[in-house]
């Protein structure tokens, strides 16, 4: 993912949050820290209902 530097800081979840900061990557959605991957990567989970984009 490429994006304009207008979104510096302004992004977060599992692409980071583009703030040049390697140590706060793992943000869960509540803004709390974690280093458990799968907890990271669980916690950005969608649910179809909530998606913006939906695939057949």
């Amino acid at each position: 993912i490429s994006l304009p530097s207008m979104y510096r800081g302004l992004v977060r979840g599992l692409c980071g949050n583009y703030d040049e900061n390697r140590k706060n990557e793992m943000l869960l959605p509540s803004g709390a820290l974690t280093q458990n991957l799968s907890t990271f990567g669980n916690s950005w989970e969608v649910k179809t209902e909530d998606a913006l984009l939906r695939f057949p």
